[in-house]
């Protein structure tokens, strides 16, 4: 029987219930040992009641499981007092999800005065206040249920919810759930519980190095939710173990399509993959996924040879560039120049290449816009002082008709560097800007 409590445990309830919809491996605190009634010892299953071949109450359960409270009460409310004792379940399970805790407990107190020794009416209070922190309770009602009932296939179920509340328990209420499920293949209200047990079984599987097995139960998790978007996650991390990177990118993107933070997962995949495309000497593909590392979020020395690979494929696509530029092939020389600057974004030498190479071609805010850029990152690789970009960048905007700030670089140089190697021919261009 439920014992009256006076302290508050609605907020609890609430923490719970909203993670029941997204997914939870939350324990209570306690000790995580088997409390009385939820050991496996015992695995046989005694007969389910019969349920209401009412289509009514069938729609009814149907609609509690996924969560359309107002389906639900719309049945409930044709049904009347013609469901018998699931009549009164169902309406606890409603105002457990309409979080009316008090209400829900006591709709199952109704159900225990029509069918007192039914075991669904223990497996729902057990339920109930398993995700509501209230596991000693729970334990009493499965207790009770197993003395009168026996272990039914709605005990069974009960048993597993409670394990679900407890760390580490996840493989054995899976365990116990199929067991439900093979006894009663018409049991209601498995979708959410088992889901629950088939991720937590993923995440232990591995924990233990079993990648196909953590694969196989994500599976499941998601075949019984698909919106249980941790499962994708874990899917992921299953899909790396096993070197498959395409599909573990795959099963990230789906979790981060959803709001998940899987950012480093992804990274770290990409990194993964680039390497293992470098070993098939798969040039292409390692260069996409590393570019695609960094743009997650990833170092120079997070990437490590992935960065080094990256720069020397950008000085390839330089060489590259100074050969069509030799042959008069300009168009190509830039779109190898812009390779380069994709591939290594701080190439001092191909943003100064591109700077000449726009300027020779009369396209002087193109030019600008380089030296512009290269000078920031000169800057920051401090060997500005001995770097001629600020005349470059001077002339530049100087050709492009924007003599005002063709002055700031230079005048930049000289606050630095008064007494710098190129400090006389800085101020040379200045004198000869003062008259225009």
């Amino acid at each position: 029987m439920i014992r009256q409590q006076n302290h508050s445990w609605a907020p609890l309830a609430l923490s719970l219930l909203c993670a029941s919809f997204l997914g939870f491996s939350c324990g209570e605190g306690d000790s995580g040992e088997p409390q009385a009634g939820t050991s496996l010892s015992e695995t046989a299953m005694a007969d389910a009641e019969p349920r209401s071949g009412d289509p009514r109450l069938a729609g009814a359960r149907k609609a509690l499981a996924a969560g359309q409270a107002s389906s639900a009460r719309t049945q409930l409310d044709q049904l009347g007092g013609a469901a018998g004792v699931e009549g009164p379940l169902c309406e606890a399970r409603l105002a457990f999800w309409d979080r009316e805790f008090v209400a829900a407990l006591e709709a199952v107190e109704r159900a225990r005065r029509i069918a007192p020794g039914d075991s669904r009416v223990f497996a729902t209070a057990a339920e109930i206040l398993s995700l509501t922190e209230r596991g000693i309770d729970a334990d009493d009602e499965l207790k009770l249920g197993l003395s009168q009932a026996g272990p039914t296939p709605d005990i069974r179920r009960a048993q597993a919810v409670r394990m679900l509340t407890q760390p580490g328990r996840g493989p054995e209420a899976l365990k116990l759930l199929e067991a439900a499920l093979e006894a009663d293949p018409s049991i209601p209200y498995m979708d959410w519980p088992l889901s629950q047990a088939y991720l937590l079984t993923a995440r232990s599987d591995l924990g233990q190095g079993g990648a196909e097995l953590a694969i196989e139960h994500a599976l499941d998790a998601l075949t019984r939710d698909p919106e249980l978007y941790d499962a994708y996650v874990v899917l992921g991390d299953g899909y790396a173990g096993k070197l498959d990177f395409v599909s573990a990118l795959d099963a990230y993107g789906k979790a981060a399509e959803a709001g998940l933070d899987v950012q480093r997962e992804r990274a770290d995949t990409h990194l993964r993959a680039g390497m293992a495309a470098r070993m098939v000497r798969d040039d292409d593909a390692a260069v996409a996924h590393y570019l695609a590392a960094r743009e997650l979020g990833l170092s120079n020395l997070e990437m490590s040879s992935g960065a080094d690979f990256l720069v020397a494929r950008a000085r390839l696509a330089l060489t590259a560039a100074a050969d069509a530029d030799i042959a008069e092939e300009i168009e190509l020389a830039e779109q190898y120049l812009e390779e380069a600057l994709r591939l290594d974004p701080h190439s001092l030498d191909a943003l100064d290449y591109l700077g000449n190479l726009r300027f020779r071609q009369r396209r002087f805010n193109g030019a600008a816009i380089a030296w512009e850029v290269l000078l920031g990152y000169e800057k920051e690789a401090a060997v500005s002082r001995e770097s001629a970009t600020h005349l470059n960048l001077g002339r530049a905007l100087v050709m492009a008709g924007r003599i005002a700030e063709s002055r700031t670089p230079l005048l930049s140089y000289l606050e630095y560097w008064p007494d710098g190697p190129l400090a006389a021919d800085t101020r040379e261009m200045l004198q000869r800007l003062s008259g225009q």
